[in-house]
C-alpha cells in the first residue's frame, strides 16, 4: 500500500519555528491531485509522447549518436551518424555542454533510443521538482507547501514545457534540489547539507550554463539573510557550496581535457562564455545580432510571458503580501530564496535573445509566493468573520466568469486563433481569468475550512480533467506516422546524407534517424531554381509539405512541380492525421527502396 500511496512524497520537514498539525484533508487532495498531475504527464510526455520542437529533436539526435559511439560524448553532434567538420559545423550550434543529451541517451539507448524512453528524463524531473519545492516551502510552512505544489501542479504552463524533452526541465530539478539541500543544511548546521547543494547547483549549471542563475542568486539570499538575522558570517557554508559547484560543473571540462585536449579553448570560448564573448550562433545572444529577428525580444518580455502563462496567480500574488510582514520573523530565510529568486529575471533579461523555456527556473518561486498568499486566504488571515451568503454568491459568479473565459478561448482556437496572439479575445478571457479567480478567492477566505478544502479539490478535479481532454485530443502534427511512411525509402541511404525538406524537419530527423533540412529558414536561403535542380539529379529523396508552406506562392508553384515528377504518399497518412499535409517521395528513391527490397529477399 505504502508503494501505492508513499508517505514520503509529503514528509514532516519543517525543523524552524513551532510545529502546526497539517488539515488531513488538504494534505490527502494534495496528494491526489499530485498523483493524477504526474500520471498525466506520464502518459501525455511518456506513454504516449510526441517529438513537438526542434530543440527536442536535437536533442534525441545527439543522444542516438551517443548510443552508438563514445567519441561523440565529447564531440557532440545533432547530424545522424555525426558530422565531418564538428568544429566549424556542429559546435558553433550547440551553444551548451551535452549533458542533458547524456541523460537522454542513458534513458533511451537501453530501451532502442526510442523517444518515449527519452521521455522519462523530464518526467522524472517534473516529479523531482515538485518534491524539492515542497520540501524547501515546507522547511518554514508545510500548509504553505502543500498549496505551491498543489498549484505546480495544476498549472497547464507547467505541465506543458516539462514534458518537453528539453534541458531545462532538468536544470530546474537540479536547481531546486540545489536550493533545498543549501536551505536544509543551513538550518540544520550540517555543512554535509551545503556541499551536496553545491553539487546540484554544479549539475543544473552542467546541464544549461548560465541559466542556473535563479537557483543561485535565491540559494545565496537565503544563506545570506539567515545569516544577517544570526548576525554571523557564512564562509564555511559558502565554501562548501563552491567546493561542492566546481566539483560537479568542471565535470564536462574535465573529460575534454582527458579525451580531447584541443577542444577545451573551444568548448570555453564558443559555448561557456559565448553569450559574453559574442562568438558563434550561441555567442550573439547578448547582443542578438547574427540570429533571426523573431528572436531578439523587449525587456519586459519575461514579465509579459509570466503574466500571460500565469495570469490566474495574481490574487493569490497579491494576498500573500500583507502575510509576508507577518511571517517575517520566522520565514525570512523562505523570503529571501523567493526574493532573490524572483530577482534574477533581470540578469535573465540582459540578453537581447530571450526564450519562454529561459525563464522555467523562475517559477518555482514564483509559485512558492503563490503558496503563501493561498495559504494566508485559506488560514482566513486578516478577513472579516465567516459570511456564507456573501460567499456563496462569489462562488456562483466565478463560475459564470470561468465559464466566459473558457468559451471565448474555444470561440478562439475556433477561429484559428493561437494564444500568442494579442487579440482581444485573449484580453478578454484574461480579463475574466482573474476576476474570476479573485472571486474564488474571496470566497475561499469566508467559509469554513472544510468547505474550503472541498472547493479546492473540486477546481482541482476539474482543472486536471479540462487540461487532460485537451492533451489527449488536441491534434498534432503527423510527423511520426511520416516518418513511418518514408522510412523505407531513406534507410537505404546515409544517416548524414541531407536527404529529405520538410517542416521542422529537426523533428523528422529524430524519428528517421536520417539528415534533412528547411524549405526555407533564416540560416538557409530559398532558392527555388538551385532546389528544382537538386531534385531533379536525385539529391533528395522526400519532401513534405506543411499547411503554412502551402501558403507561400514559390511553394505553392514547387509543389505543383514536385507533384509531376514523384510519388505522392499523402492518402498514406491516417485521414484525421493529415492536418493540410502533403508528402512525396522522388521516383528515383522508390526504385533504389525496391531493387533494395528484392536483394534483401534473395
Amino acid at each position: 500500500m505504502r508503494l501505492l500511496w508513499p508517505g514520503s512524497w509529503f514528509p514532516p520537514v519543517q525543523l524552524l519555528g513551532p510545529r502546526r498539525d497539517d488539515d488531513n484533508r488538504l494534505r490527502f487532495v494534495v496528494r491526489v491531485v499530485v498523483i493524477a498531475s504526474l500520471a498525466l504527464a506520464f502518459a501525455r510526455g511518456v506513454v504516449f509522447k510526441r517529438i513537438e520542437t526542434g530543440d527536442e529533436g536535437v536533442n534525441g539526435t545527439m543522444a542516438l549518436n551517443m548510443c552508438r559511439s563514445l567519441a561523440l560524448v565529447v564531440r557532440p553532434s545533432y547530424i545522424p551518424g555525426g558530422s565531418e567538420d564538428w568544429v566549424g559545423f556542429d559546435l558553433p550550434g550547440i551553444g551548451n555542454t551535452p549533458f542533458h543529451s547524456v541523460l537522454l541517451a542513458l534513458g533511451g539507448c537501453p530501451l532502442g533510443g526510442r523517444p518515449e524512453a527519452m521521455g522519462l528524463v523530464s518526467f522524472a524531473a517534473l516529479a523531482a521538482t515538485l518534491c524539492f519545492t515542497y520540501r524547501l516551502v515546507a522547511l518554514w510552512e508545510r500548509r504553505a507547501a502543500l498549496l505551491t505544489t498543489l498549484l505546480l501542479a495544476l498549472s497547464p504552463a507547467v505541465l506543458w514545457q516539462f514534458r518537453l524533452m528539453e534541458a531545462e526541465p532538468v536544470l530546474v530539478a537540479w536547481g531546486m534540489a540545489g536550493t533545498y539541500w543549501i536551505a536544509r543544511g543551513e538550518l540544520t548546521g550540517r555543512n554535509w547539507h551545503s556541499l551536496l547543494g553545491g553539487a546540484c547547483l554544479g549539475l543544473g549549471f552542467l546541464t544549461k550554463l548560465w541559466l542556473v542563475t535563479p537557483f543561485v542568486l535565491a540559494s545565496l539570499g537565503l544563506l545570506a539573510i539567515v545569516r544577517l538575522q544570526r548576525r554571523q558570517l557564512a564562509l564555511v557554508p559558502v565554501a562548501c557550496i563552491t567546493v561542492g559547484f566546481l566539483a560537479t560543473a568542471s565535470l564536462h571540462l574535465a573529460l575534454v581535457a582527458l579525451r580531447s585536449p584541443t577542444d577545451v579553448a573551444l568548448w570555453l570560448t564558443q559555448v561557456y562564455f559565448a553569450p559574453f564573448l559574442g562568438q558563434s550562433i550561441g555567442g550573439s545572444k547578448l547582443a542578438g545580432a547574427g540570429v533571426p529577428t523573431e528572436w531578439s525580444h523587449p525587456s519586459w518580455y519575461y514579465p509579459a510571458i509570466l503574466y500571460r502563462e500565469h495570469f490566474f496567480l495574481c490574487p493569490l500574488l497579491l494576498a500573500a503580501l500583507p502575510a509576508l510582514k507577518r511571517r517575517a520573523p520566522t520565514a525570512a530565510g523562505l523570503f529571501g530564496a523567493i526574493g532573490f529568486g524572483l530577482a534574477s529575471l533581470v540578469p535573465l533579461s540582459l540578453p537581447a535573445i530571450k526564450e519562454s523555456l529561459y525563464i522555467l527556473g523562475v517559477l518555482p518561486f514564483l509559485y512558492g509566493l503563490a503558496g503563501l498568499g493561498a495559504s494566508a486566504l485559506f488560514a482566513r488571515e486578516g478577513t472579516l468573520n465567516p459570511r456564507r451568503a456573501p460567499a456563496r454568491r462569489a462562488l456562483r459568479v466565478a463560475g459564470y466568469f470561468s465559464a466566459a473565459a473558457v468559451l471565448l478561448i474555444g470561440a478562439a482556437h475556433a477561429r484559428g486563433l493561437k494564444r500568442d496572439d494579442i487579440t482581444p479575445v485573449y484580453v478578454g478571457a484574461h480579463a475574466l481569468g482573474v476576476g474570476g479567480a479573485w472571486l474564488l478567492a474571496y470566497a475561499a477566505a469566508r467559509i469554513e475550512r472544510a468547505r474550503a478544502t472541498a472547493l479546492i479539490g473540486g477546481l482541482s478535479a476539474l482543472s486536471l480533467a479540462g487540461f487532460g481532454a485537451y492533451e489527449l485530443t488536441a491534434p498534432q502534427p503527423p510527423y511520426k506516422e511520416i516518418a513511418e511512411i518514408l522510412r523505407p525509402y531513406l534507410e537505404p541511404l546515409p544517416p548524414g546524407h541531407e536527404s529529405f525538406i520538410s517542416p521542422r524537419y529537426k523533428v523528422l530527423q529524430l524519428y528517421l534517424f536520417r539528415n534533412g533540412r528547411y524549405w526555407q529558414s533564416f540560416y538557409t536561403e530559398l532558392r527555388p531554381e538551385t532546389l528544382v535542380a537538386s531534385i531533379a539529379s536525385g539529391e533528395y529523396c522526400a519532401f513534405v509539405f506543411g499547411p503554412e508552406e502551402r501558403e507561400d506562392p514559390r511553394l505553392v508553384q514547387m509543389e505543383r512541380d514536385i507533384a509531376l515528377q514523384a510519388l505522392d504518399l499523402s492518402a498514406e497518412l491516417p485521414e484525421g492525421a493529415r492536418g493540410g499535409f502533403r508528402v512525396f517521395v522522388n521516383r528515383a528513391c522508390v526504385q533504389e527502396s525496391a531493387k533494395g527490397l528484392r536483394h534483401a529477399e534473395g
